[in-house]
């Protein structure tokens, strides 16, 4: 999963309450420290343990469900992640576009692409009525239209988002894969130029994780690749 990607979910797992260790949420602050430190399978047991308490108060335990929701899907249980996330929004309505993003993402793994695009527009709608506009929900928001396969819709969300992080090597990734898609091989390989250059350091390249091999397999189709550009 990509670093930005982690971020985004755990920064959005981390905003409903604070962190007091009564007896109560002992297990849940424990389950989440070990969520952050990436000890993810103790994170399952000890959230498990919280979500269990029936006297657990409500904002505790939407909190939990959104944090085990995060930990399931870097455990690749994308069944489970979207079951937490919705519990969670029964105890809650979302109101902020991250949670409709990390929403999108979950859906999307769990391969329900329409409700997924729900959820990105419901985080875009948020945006719009406050008048912003984010990388992160038109990212994902092209990201699931390619899935779908709308790419011209995916490109015009890809290049909205872009100068709002005009660095982030991964929605050039996907946008190319959109011209691609379209038949515009030209424009294809200038975003996987772009891809190329903003992916060659280290550090993107340990964000990328597995989707690192798919990308310099597709770099090296159109004569380029990451490790040249350092």
């Amino acid at each position: 999963m990509a670093a930005a990607n982690r971020a985004l979910l755990f920064a959005c797992c981390l905003t409903v309450l604070g962190c007091a260790r009564d007896s109560n949420t002992a297990d849940c602050v424990r389950g989440e420290d070990a969520a952050r430190e990436q000890r993810f399978s103790n994170a399952v047991e000890l959230l498990d343990k919280c979500l269990s308490q029936a006297n657990l108060d409500a904002q505790a335990r939407f909190r939990a469900l959104k944090v085990r929701a995060f930990v399931y899907y870097e455990l690749r249980d994308y069944t489970q992640e979207v079951s937490d996330q919705e519990a969670a929004f029964s105890i809650q309505e979302p109101a902020e576009y991250r949670d409709f993003i990390n929403y999108a993402l979950y859906l999307r793994h769990a391969g329900r692409f329409e409700e997924s695009l729900r959820a990105a527009r419901s985080a875009e709608a948020i945006e719009e009525k406050d008048g912003t506009t984010s990388m992160m929900t038109q990212y994902h928001l092209g990201w699931t239209l390619l899935e779908l396969g709308r790419p011209r819709e995916a490109v015009e969300a890809f290049s909205r988002g872009i100068p709002f992080q005009p660095e982030y090597p991964f929605v050039y990734w996907r946008r190319g894969l959109a011209y691609e898609a379209l038949g515009q091989r030209a424009k294809a390989r200038k975003d996987f130029e772009l891809t190329a250059k903003y992916l060659s350091s280290p550090q993107q390249e340990a964000a990328a994780g597995d989707l690192l091999p798919v990308i310099r397999a597709k770099l090296r189709s159109y004569g380029l690749d990451t490790a040249k550009r350092r």
